[in-house]
C-alpha cells in the first residue's frame, strides 16, 4: 500500500468519526432545543426553525457524501453528486448563521433601534446575500452545466477552486464577526465574573468552528497550485470535506448551547423533586403521630384556673340571653388533654396517614361540627371518629 493510500484511509476513518460524533451530538442538541421550546418554555421563535432547517440540509449533505464515499460508478456519476453536495453546503452555513444571529437579538436587544440590533440585521441580510450567489455559482459555474460532470462536453467553466477559496475567505470573515459581535455586550453585563465567564465560555465555543473554516480555506488555497490527476488533490479534497462537517456540526450546537441551561435545571429539580416526594411517603408514617402526640410539659388547670373559666362561661351565657345572640358551649382543653398513651393510639386509615395535626386542628377535628371524641381522664376517647367527622 502506497503512502497516499495509507493516508487517505487514515483521512477517511477521520471523517467517519467526525461525521459520526458530529452528527450525533448535533442531533441530540437540536432535539433538546426543540424540546425544551415546545415543552417548557412553549415558545418555538424563528431561531428554533432555522436551527431544525440547518439539521435537515446536514442530513441531506451527510447522506450524499456517505453515498460519494460508497460509489463504485463513473467518474461522471460522482462529479454530479459533487456539485449538489458543494451546493447544499451554502444552504447549511446560512441557515446555522441566520440561527444564530437571530438568537443574539432575541437576548441581547430589549428594543429596536439599537447599532448591535442594526448590526446582527446588516450580518444576516450580508450572509443571504453572498451564500445565494455562492450556491447559484456552484450550480451554474460551467456553461452548458452538463460540462461540470462531463468534461468532454463542449463549453466553458470559472474556475472551481478559486471559487472555493473566495468563499473560503469570505467565510472566516463572517465566523470571527460571529462570534465577536456579542463579546462587548456580555462584557457590559451587570453579573458576577462567573456567570459572564460561564456566558462567554458558552459563544466561545463558536471558536472551534472558526478554527474549523481556517483550516478548510488553508486545503482549499492549495487545490489550486495541485492538478486535479495528482493524488494529493483528492487527499485535499478529502480534508476540505473533513472540516466542512466539523464546521457545520459545530455551528449547530453552539447555536443550541443557551438553550440548554433550561433543560438541565428542568431535568435537575424534576429528579430533585421526585426524590424528595420519596422521602417524604417513606417517613410520614412513622414520625406523624410521633410529633403530634409528643409529651407536654405545660400543666393540667388547677381549680383556681377553672373556676374562672367557668364565671367567664357564665358571663358569655348572660350577655347572650340579653342580647339574643346565640351561645356557643366550648369545652375547656389543656394540651394535656391530647396526651395518648401507646395502647390508645388511634388507628387510622392509609389515606388519612399522610397529614400531620397540629393541637389546634385535631381539637377541631375532635370538638368541631360532627365530632365524637371527649375527654376522660385527661385522655381523648373515640378520637378515630372524631378525626373522621373532621375531615371528611
Amino acid at each position: 500500500m502506497t503512502q497516499s493510500s495509507l493516508s487517505r484511509h487514515s483521512l477517511h476513518v477521520g471523517e467517519v468519526f467526525t461525521l459520526a460524533l458530529g452528527f450525533g451530538i448535533s442531533t441530540l442538541a437540536v432535539c433538546a432545543r426543540i424540546y425544551t421550546k415546545m415543552r417548557l418554555t412553549k415558545t418555538m421563535m424563528k431561531e428554533d426553525y432555522f436551527s431544525l432547517l440547518a439539521w435537515l440540509f446536514f442530513l441531506a449533505y451527510i447522506a450524499l457524501a456517505v453515498v460519494i464515499g460508497k460509489s463504485d460508478g463513473s467518474i461522471e456519476h460522482i462529479a454530479y453528486l459533487s456539485s449538489i453536495e458543494s451546493a447544499i453546503y451554502c444552504p447549511i452555513m446560512v441557515a446555522v448563521k441566520i440561527s444564530i444571529l437571530l438568537q443574539y437579538i432575541t437576548l441581547f436587544v430589549a428594543h429596536r433601534g439599537t447599532n448591535f440590533h442594526y448590526f446582527v440585521q446588516g450580518l444576516i441580510w450580508t450572509n443571504i446575500l453572498y451564500y445565494t450567489i455562492i450556491t447559484l455559482l456552484y450550480l451554474f459555474e460551467c456553461t452548458p452545466r452538463q460540462k461540470l460532470w462531463d468534461p468532454t462536453t463542449p463549453g466553458h467553466c470559472f474556475g472551481r477552486d478559486q471559487l472555493g477559496v473566495a468563499s473560503g475567505i469570505i467565510n472566516v470573515i463572517s465566523d470571527f464577526s460571529i462570534l465577536i459581535l456579542p463579546l462587548p455586550i456580555i462584557w457590559r453585563l451587570q453579573i458576577s465574573w462567573y456567570k459572564k465567564s460561564r456566558v462567554i465560555a458558552v459563544f466561545g465555543f463558536g471558536l472551534f468552528a472558526c478554527f474549523a473554516s481556517v483550516l478548510r480555506l488553508v486545503y482549499s488555497s492549495e487545490l489550486i497550485h495541485v492538478p486535479s490527476i495528482n493524488p494529493a488533490y483528492q487527499l485535499d479534497v478529502d480534508r476540505i470535506g473533513l472540516w466542512a462537517f466539523a464546521e457545520i456540526a459545530i455551528g449547530i450546537i453552539v447555536g443550541c448551547l443557551p438553550v440548554l441551561p433550561r433543560l438541565f435545571k428542568h431535568l435537575v429539580f424534576k429528579e430533585a423533586g421526585s426524590s424528595s416526594r420519596f422521602k417524604i411517603l417513606s417517613t410520614s408514617s412513622r414520625t406523624s403521630w410521633r410529633r403530634l402526640f409528643r409529651k407536654s410539659t405545660t400543666p393540667e388547670l388547677t381549680s383556681k384556673d377553672s373556676s374562672y373559666f367557668n364565671r367567664k362561661s357564665l358571663r358569655s351565657k348572660e350577655s347572650s340571653r340579653s342580647t339574643g345572640a346565640p351561645y356557643i358551649e366550648t369545652p375547656i382543653l389543656t394540651r394535656n388533654s391530647f396526651q395518648l398513651s401507646e395502647n390508645n393510639l388511634p388507628r387510622i386509615p392509609s389515606p388519612v396517614f399522610d397529614k400531620e395535626y397540629s393541637a389546634a386542628a385535631l381539637r377541631i377535628a375532635t370538638f368541631g361540627p360532627g365530632g365524637k371524641g371527649y375527654v376522660e381522664n385527661g385522655r381523648i376517647i373515640d378520637v378515630e371518629s372524631g378525626i373522621r367527622a373532621g375531615w371528611n
